[in-house]
């Protein structure tokens, strides 16, 4: 359209004053600022005119502005906003994209201000795992050597965080979770990263998981035999996932070895469905390299002496679950 044309990316998490919002819009533009201490509207003025000045017109998105939202009080956000109710001009050089995580943190704000964020909305849904799949992929080929990621761990990932799969979606954390899966390859001195680094990364990066040792004490004790089946074949095999039959039949010998009945395979497949929703134990179906179709199962933490050692100790207590 022949417009002079200038984009600005701010992120309202770290810069989530007024003050500081406006202080990172001059610096984007290399403007010379008094040494004279000036407010967050002088500021804002003067990137005005030099927008102006230029015939420039401005895109500023404003990323993650409910931080902003939460965090500054109402006149800052008025001003933001309504930047021509406080600003006289013949033309308007600054036009905004908002962008929020969850629009019911708007539901809060004033009316007045609501009206001029909420005009033309694009809602992106959270990510499936085939999409955090292709992102992983992309930031794999440019971060690591061919060969560096093992066969498994972007699946892995994005299997975890993939909405479609009961995680949240969120590209940063899936993101975050292949780079310090790559931190602690390096300092394990591999020349791989493994899907166990990848678990490992998973538990750093969402300390919820640790929820996965607490959960231990819900667990009947069909269902930790079962834990304790799964951790051997994992070990023994030095495999990610195992067979719903390859489980069955090591719980089944597991169990006679304890002198307990095994149970059939009715309740096994409940235990495995309540530990799945306790977010202990993850399920696939087969796929190509496999006869027939069947379940897989495997671990969403990593195998440790710990876990082990605690599954272990619930075991010997005849542990029943809690409440």
């Amino acid at each position: 359209m022949g417009l002079k044309l200038e984009y600005i990316h701010v992120n309202c998490h770290r810069h989530r004053t007024l003050y500081l919002l406006t202080l990172e819009l001059a610096n984007s533009l290399r403007l010379p600022l008094p040494n004279r201490g000036l407010s967050s509207q002088e500021i804002f003025q003067a990137v005005h005119e030099y927008f102006d000045k230029r015939g420039i017109n401005a895109i500023i998105t404003l990323d993650e502005f409910d931080y902003f939202l939460n965090t500054s009080p109402y006149e800052d956000v008025y001003f933001l906003v309504r930047l021509y109710d406080e600003i006289n001009s013949q033309v308007k050089r600054i036009h905004y994209v908002f962008i929020v995580r969850d629009k019911t943190s708007l539901d809060l704000v004033d009316k007045s201000v609501r009206d001029h964020i909420v005009r033309q909305i694009i809602e992106f849904e959270p990510y499936t795992s085939l999409e955090l799949f292709d992102i992983l992929s992309d930031r794999a080929n440019e971060s690591f050597k061919q060969g560096v990621v093992e066969e498994g761990v972007l699946k892995f990932i994005s299997d975890i965080h993939g909405a479609d799969k009961g995680g949240s979606g969120n590209a940063r954390v899936a993101i975050e979770t292949l780079e310090v899966a790559g931190d602690l390859a390096d300092k394990d001195y591999s020349n791989v990263i493994t899907v166990e680094h990848a678990k490992v990364a998973n538990t750093k990066v969402n300390p919820e998981m640790t929820s996965v040792f607490e959960n231990l004490g819900n667990l009947d004790l069909v269902q930790l035999l079962l834990l304790k089946s799964l951790i051997r074949l994992l070990r023994r095999f030095k495999v990610d996932k195992v067979t719903m039959g390859q489980l069955e039949e090591e719980y089944r010998q597991l169990s006679l070895d304890l002198g307990e009945e095994p149970r059939r395979h009715t309740q096994i497949y409940e235990s495995i469905r309540r530990m799945r929703f306790l977010g202990i134990l993850d399920t696939s179906q087969s796929g190509k390299g496999m006869r027939g179709r069947t379940t897989l199962i495997s671990l969403k933490v990593p195998v440790t002496d710990e876990l082990e050692r605690m599954v272990d100790s619930n075991i010997m207590t005849g542990n029943q679950p809690r409440g």
